[in-house]
C-alpha cells in the first residue's frame, strides 16, 4: 500500500502525526497516531505506527481537521471577483497559513455578465490541489448577490442587484455550490423552489428584508441555511421575530462571522446553545485585505477603509471581515463553554456537512482527504496539510 502510484505516477508514501492531541468530532485522542497517504488511512496507537513510515512529530499540539471555509471573498491583497487564476491562487495560499484546506471563493454583487467570466475561471480550478497548487483547495462558489434587497445590501452594490435569474444558476449550477436569497423579493420563493429541486446549490437566507414568516416559508421551500446571521437581515424582536428567530428556531445551518465587531461575543454562546452542535457554522466573510496592512481597499466596486479589527465602506457599514478562520476559533473557545472539538466542528464539519461533502471532507475519520491543521493552544497555526502534502509549515 505504500508504493501505491496516483494518477500522475507520483509514488506515495505513507505517513504518520505523531505525538498530537488529535480533535475528533466529539473528543480529544491522545497518544494515538493519524496514518495517511493522499487520504487518512486510519488512527492507531503510536505504538503501533509501521516502522518504514515517514513520522511528523508535532510535540503535543493540536491536530485538527483541515479547516473549511465556505463563505471568504479574498485575502493576500486579491479578491474573487478580480477575475485572474493568479487572484484566486493568491487567496488559495494566504488562507492556508490559517490552517483552512477548503473554501468556497465567494462572489459580490456585480452585473452578471462580468460575475458569469469570473465563474467561468473558477471553474478551471475547482479541486485544484498538489504540485504547483501550493494553497487550499477551491471547492466552488458561494454565489452572494446579485438576488438580494437593496435594503439590506451591507456592502453589496446597489445599482448592479438584480431580478432572480435561474437560467444563469442551471449555467452554473456545477461549480455554484450555495447562492445567498432574499427570499421578500417577487418570486423568491418559487425561485427558492426551482434552485433547491432542479440543481445542486444550496439556497442561504440573507441579505434581506423578510419577515419571520416569509424566511419560515423560504426553509418549507429547501433554503437550508442562513448567511452571516444578525447581519444585514431584519432582527429579533420580541413582536417582529425576523429572519434572526426563523434561524434559530429551524433546524438550518447558521453562519456567523466571529470577529466580535460583526456580532457581539456574548451572542456566540446563546447561538451555539440554540442550534446544536451541529448547525453552527463558522464563516471569516473575509475580503481582499486579510493579511495585509492597514489602508484603502475596494470590495467590489466599492471603497472600503481596513484599520487593525475591521473593513467598512465610507459610511461606516460593515465590508466584509479581515477575520481568519483560526481565529474565529479562537474567539469563540475564549467566549464560550463549549468544548473545544465543538468549536472546530463549526469550521470544519458542519460547513462541510451544509455542503454535503462531510464523506470527504472535514473530520479525522478513515477515507476523508488527508487534510489537517496543526494549531498550537492559541490557535497560532504551525503547519498545513492538503491531501497528504504539507503545504505550510511555520
Amino acid at each position: 500500500r505504500n508504493h501505491k502510484r496516483d494518477s500522475n505516477e507520483r509514488k506515495i508514501d505513507m505517513k504518520a502525526i505523531c505525538g498530537g492531541r488529535l480533535v475528533m468530532h466529539d473528543r480529544i485522542e491522545e497518544g494515538k497516531a493519524i496514518l495517511f497517504e493522499d487520504k487518512i488511512i486510519g488512527i492507531v496507537p503510536e505504538s503501533e505506527v509501521p516502522a518504514e513510515t515517514e513520522r511528523i512529530e508535532v510535540n503535543g499540539a493540536l491536530v485538527t481537521p483541515g479547516l473549511f471555509d465556505v463563505h471568504i471573498h479574498g485575502s493576500g491583497g486579491c479578491d474573487t471577483m478580480d477575475g485572474s487564476e493568479e487572484a484566486l491562487r493568491t487567496i488559495a495560499s494566504t488562507v492556508v497559513k490559517n490552517g483552512v484546506t477548503r473554501f468556497l471563493a465567494t462572489s459580490v454583487t456585480l452585473p452578471l455578465d462580468r460575475t458569469a467570466k469570473v465563474f467561468d475561471l473558477v471553474r478551471t480550478v475547482v479541486g485544484k490541489s498538489g504540485e504547483g497548487w501550493d494553497g487550499a483547495v477551491i471547492e466552488g462558489i458561494n454565489m452572494e448577490g446579485p438576488f438580494i434587497h437593496p435594503a439590506y445590501k451591507g456592502a453589496h452594490e446597489e445599482n448592479y442587484i438584480a431580478d432572480f435569474d435561474f437560467d444563469f444558476m442551471k449555467q452554473y449550477s456545477d461549480v455554484i455550490r450555495v447562492v445567498t436569497v432574499a427570499p421578500d423579493k417577487e418570486g423568491g420563493m418559487e425561485f427558492i423552489r426551482k434552485v433547491t429541486t432542479e440543481t445542486p446549490i444550496k439556497v442561504s437566507i440573507g441579505h434581506t428584508a423578510a419577515t419571520y414568516e416569509q424566511a419560515m416559508e423560504a426553509i418549507e421551500n429547501g433554503a437550508t441555511q442562513v448567511t452571516h446571521l444578525y447581519n444585514a437581515m431584519t432582527p429579533m424582536h420580541h413582536r417582529k421575530p425576523g429572519v434572526v428567530t426563523a434561524a434559530l428556531r429551524s433546524n438550518v445551518y447558521t453562519e456567523m462571522i466571529c470577529d466580535t465587531i460583526h456580532v457581539h461575543p456574548a451572542m456566540f454562546q446563546f447561538v451555539m446553545d440554540c442550534k446544536g452542535k451541529d448547525k453552527f457554522v463558522l464563516i471569516t466573510d473575509c475580503m481582499r485585505a486579510g493579511g495585509m496592512p492597514q489602508g484603502e481597499y475596494t470590495l467590489g466596486e466599492l471603497k472600503v477603509v481596513v484599520d487593525e479589527t475591521s473593513a467598512r465602506l465610507m459610511d461606516g457599514t460593515l465590508a466584509g471581515s479581515i477575520l481568519t478562520l483560526n481565529k474565529a476559533i479562537d474567539n469563540v473557545h475564549k467566549n464560550t463553554n463549549k468544548p473545544l472539538w465543538e468549536i472546530v466542528s463549526a469550521a470544519s464539519l458542519n460547513p462541510a456537512r451544509a455542503m454535503g461533502m462531510q464523506d470527504r471532507i472535514g473530520s479525522l475519520r478513515a477515507g476523508c482527504n488527508a487534510d489537517f491543521a496543526v494549531f498550537d493552544d492559541d490557535f497560532n497555526t504551525q503547519m498545513t496539510i492538503v491531501d497528504g502534502r504539507v503545504v505550510y509549515k511555520k
